[in-house]
């Protein structure tokens, strides 16, 4: 823009500065905004770099996340099946205990009376 313009300056035809002390003046005052500027450009692609790697760092954690639920889910599923059959391997024992003790039940009664029973 102006700053840029000003800084630029104007030559002669002998090649020598056309710059008067105004120029020279109105550049010496914009020159600060035109430091603070860069600085706040510097700034912010730090701030940009930083955000990037911190938005690289969250993805690979939740892919690692992701990675655990999916070993979770298999571990789970490896499980089903042994305590599918120890769930039916319990339920037998139910009905064979049942079925002992009405057999004892009976024995009892036929034999006219049980300690057990």
């Amino acid at each position: 823009g102006a700053a840029r313009h000003l800084a630029c300056g104007v030559r002669g035809a002998d090649g020598a500065s056309t710059q008067g002390p105004a120029t020279t003046a109105a550049q010496q005052q914009l020159q600060p905004q035109v430091d603070m500027q860069a600085q706040a450009v510097a700034l912010n692609s730090n701030l940009i770099a930083d955000r990037g790697q911190t938005i690289a760092t969250v993805t690979e954690e939740i892919t690692q996340v992701a990675e655990l639920f999916a070993e979770l889910a298999t571990l789970v599923e490896a499980q089903d099946e042994p305590l599918g059959l120890v769930d039916e391997q319990m339920e037998r024992a139910e009905m064979a205990t049942e079925a002992a003790r009405r057999e004892i039940e009976i024995t009892a009664q036929s034999q006219g009376g049980c300690a057990v029973c």
